[in-house]
This record gives structure tokens, sequence and C-alpha cells, in this order.
């Protein structure tokens, strides 16, 4: 049933991040497109908005603020690990071509919070949650914006960490690395609410601000090294979030709020671990079909296949939050907890 009480502009933004999360993830990997535009639009628009929706007011604890994280991000991570990795010691791991891959590998990974084998897209479960423990704390002891500045220096402070395979675990690097994105969803909140096309002023300062960001993403990425791109990326990428959620305030204030939407953002962390594997078929099956060069000699397949994937996933999706939601970690046996 269609949730009233959401804000539709917000399902709005995140679906349009899911679809370019499948998008990104289907081959063929494009440098310029997916490197560039459409991984620095997903990542900051998903870091952003879960930053928006933080309300550190409903936890007057931090015992009871990770509870309400552990329901969230680690029961889904536990149960999707405990489903596919049997999977894949039974008939992925030869499937995929990982014999060289050590069984025990992805428990290492899933231990440590920085999955690779299986469900390798829950590196942004791991990171989320590192991040969100860490900035309870920054808002709780920092006013004002300074929770956003102390978010960049740790963040710009990453290029002069020593290397150290302690960064990995649980994705520590990647959290430092994308926080302030998420203090930004929390400090600007305010100007969240605000920004829309509302007069040429401001619908022209929203347009030049991610002209230059996509400008400053393509010199960035050909132009400094590697560890530069890694860090500076993240802040340039802010300046195309205005036009993100100007474009989509404007779609929510034309279109009613929409089932199908709703449901697929609801479902999110569903359609996280399953997209690897719905893509991997399909690619599978063509590539028996076409040949193995399929995806390189048609490009436009990257779009087709996400679309089909995106549609694919959802009763799956639908089914499993209506039936299953102990995999997301709701239902009755966590509302006791």
């Amino acid at each position: 049933m269609l949730d009233k009480n959401r804000k539709p502009w917000i399902d709005y933004v995140k679906f349009f991040s899911m679809m370019l999360v499948i998008f990104y993830h289907t081959p063929p990997r494009l440098e310029t497109l997916d490197e560039v535009i459409v991984f620095n639009l997903r990542m900051p628009v998903f870091f952003c908005m879960s930053g928006f929706l933080f309300n550190i007011g409903k936890y007057n604890t931090f015992g009871k603020y990770v509870k309400r994280r552990i329901k969230q991000i680690i029961v889904p991570y536990v149960v999707f690990f405990a489903v596919f990795y049997p999977l894949w010691l039974l008939a992925g791991r030869a499937l995929m071509g990982e014999q060289a891959i050590d069984a025990l590998t992805p428990l290492y990974e899933f231990v440590t919070g920085q999955p690779n084998v299986v469900v390798a897209t829950f590196w942004y479960l791991a990171c989320l949650f590192t991040m969100q423990l860490i900035y309870y704390w920054l808002r709780r002891w920092l006013p004002g914006l300074w929770p956003l500045v102390a978010s960049v220096a740790m963040s710009l402070a990453l290029h002069i960490t020593p290397d150290t395979p302690l960064l990995g675990w649980w994705n520590l690097d990647q959290a430092l690395r994308f926080m302030p994105l998420y203090a930004f969803g929390d400090v600007a909140r305010g100007y969240i609410d605000r920004v829309r096309f509302d007069g040429w002023r401001q619908s022209l300062t929203i347009v030049a601000l991610a002209v230059a960001g996509v400008a400053g993403l393509l010199w960035l990425r050909h132009n400094v090294s590697a560890e530069w791109w890694y860090l500076l990326q993240v802040e340039t990428a802010l300046l195309l979030l205005p036009l993100v959620l100007a474009t989509f305030k404007a779609v929510a204030s034309h279109l009613p709020p929409s089932q199908t939407v709703q449901n697929v953002v609801i479902t999110g962390t569903i359609y996280l671990g399953l997209q690897n594997y719905f893509i991997g078929a399909i690619k599978i099956l063509l590539a028996h079909l076409c040949g193995p060069a399929v995806f390189d000699e048609h490009v436009w397949l990257k779009a087709v296949v996400a679309l089909v994937v995106l549609v694919a996933i959802y009763p799956v999706a639908v089914f499993i939050n209506r039936h299953a939601p102990w995999v997301l970690g709701k239902g009755p046996l966590f509302d006791r907890l």
C-alpha cells in the first residue's frame, strides 16, 4: 500500500539512483560515461539522501542507534551472504571461472566487511554502516556546519594516511572518503529542502554548478594522480547534487506518488544484492546465443539489459518484502528487538 507520509521527490531521486547502479554494473564498462558521469551521480545521491534522512534526535543513546543500524544493514548483509556463499561454492565458483579463488576468501571478506567475490555490491552496506557509526559521534560532539568541515578534513587526510590493511576493514577508507556527502545531506538539510528550479537565477546557478562539476570531474580524471582522483572526485561531485535534487522535485511536482517507485526504493537492498546475479545470468545467456563480444559490438544493450534487470527483480523484491521481511531486518521478529 502506498505510504502517503513519504516525500515523493526523495523516492524519485532514490529510484533514479537505483537505475544508475544497475546501469553502471551492466557491461560494457564505459570509461567516461560510467566512471565520470554515472558513478558520480549515483554514489553522491545515495550518501547524501542517507544523510538527509539521518535524525540524531530519534536516538537518545548510541546503543539504540547501533541496534537500528544492525537491523537495517547487518541483517541483510548476513542473510544474503548466507544464501549466496554456499551457491558460489556449489556452482558459481566454476560457472564464473573463479576456481583460482580460495574457498575461504569470501568468508574472510565477509567477516572483515570488504565483500568482493560474493555479494560484492554490499561493499556499500559495509561502508554505510561504518560511516554512520563515525558520523553519529561527529554530530554529537560538533555543532552547526562543523560535522561537514570535519568530514571533509578526514576525507582529505586519507591522502597522507599510511596505507594499511586495516583501512579496508569494513570499508573504513571508503566510509571516510564518502562521508562529506553524508554530512552535506545532514547539515545542509534546509538548503536541500529549498533547492528547486524557482526563478531563472536559481535555475541558472543549479545548471552552472552541474556544468562546473562535470567539467571538473573530466579534468580531474585525466590530469591528476589516481590518489587525488580518488579523493577530490567526492568533493567535486557535490556540485552535481543540486541539479539532481531540483530535477526530481520538478518530476515529483508533475507526477503523482508511485507505488512502483516506492516499492523499488523500499526494497533497494534486495536490488543491491541481486542485481549482479541477474546481470550475470543475462550476460551468459546472450554470450551463448550471440557470441562473447555481443556487448562490445552492441553498446546499446547496456541500457536494455539494465532495464530488463530492473523489471525482473521487481516481483522478487516485492515478494521478499511482503512474505520474508526478516531478510531486510523487518517484521515481528525484529520489532521486538
